[in-house]
């Protein structure tokens, strides 16, 4: 009795598939700033190839579909826009949350790519191919008041290495090392001195990275979900509590929620005012 037990779990283990061991949210992350905020359908597609080919001997491929809403690759044809196949484990993930709008690299296991589990089929596994790296820098308007002189000045957030490029109304021009590729360009005034502070919000964590323009020190703080949480949140800061200070703000697609946390005592709203 014992030596069927033994050999039967012997057997489960073996025919028990491994899961995908590591993540390629980082990768997804980074080629996604490469991007304009609004991608065309053949964007996702290439985007989609071109974080494949970077682990293609990790086994990872696209997945092709014929009908419903797709995306054009390179290969010639059309996939699902949001979705990596990994061919080892045949298991499926989402990786553009919201594909049909803003496009967030996210991290989400949809399960094995068996059609009668989920509809994906491995017969539709598409392997990626070569293709020309985008050669954009990703540049996103970033204006604001950075010398404190009352007027705007025009700014530039380089997606691709995190770089400011302020050109000061006042005179002369600003370059501030200040994020990494894929955060977004949260410019505000956080320490009320009326002046604009450069800081970032980072999607895969949640984090805000604040240079304070007074002192010229870090504020960080954790508010926010990640974007493997597919709860979709958006940063958008402002002075909700009239006290001269941006506060931190999130809206939340999923849910149509806003929530602010206030600069002048640290509390946290919660406000529906929005459509999931």
């Amino acid at each position: 009795m014992m030596r069927v037990i033994f050999v039967l779990m012997l057997g489960l283990c073996a025919a028990a598939p491994a899961l995908a061991q590591t993540s390629l949210l980082p990768t997804v992350e980074r080629v996604r700033s490469q991007y304009p905020d609004l991608m065309s359908s053949a964007q996702k597609g290439d985007l989609l190839n071109r974080v494949a080919f970077e682990h293609q001997a990790e086994g990872w491929g696209l997945l092709q579909k014929t009908g419903g809403n797709r995306c054009p690759a390179p290969q010639g044809v059309d996939v699902a826009c949001d979705i990596l196949v990994h061919a080892p484990t045949e298991r499926h993930f989402d990786v553009l949350v919201d594909s049909d709008g803003a496009a967030i690299p996210g991290w989400l296991d949809k399960g094995p790519c068996h059609i009668a589990v989920s509809g994906c089929d491995m017969d539709r596994f598409v392997a990626p191919i070569a293709t020309p790296t985008v050669t954009g820098l990703g540049d996103l308007p970033a204006p604001g008041d950075y010398d404190g002189d009352g007027r705007i000045d025009i700014a530039v957030y380089r997606t691709t290495t995190g770089e400011w490029f302020i050109r000061q109304s006042s005179g002369g021009s600003r370059q501030v090392a200040w994020g990494s590729p894929g955060d977004v360009p949260m410019p505000a005034d956080f320490d009320g001195d009326r002046k604009t502070d450069v800081a970032i919000f980072r999607p895969s964590s949640g984090d805000w990275h604040i240079l304070n323009s007074s002192n010229a020190t870090l504020s960080s703080y954790t508010f926010g979900a990640p974007s493997a949480s597919g709860l979709r949140d958006t940063p958008m800061a402002g002075d909700y509590d009239r006290d001269g200070r941006a506060d931190l703000g999130i809206y939340r697609q999923s849910s149509g929620d806003w929530f602010i946390r206030r600069s002048s005592d640290g509390g946290v709203k919660r406000i529906r005012w929005g459509a999931p």
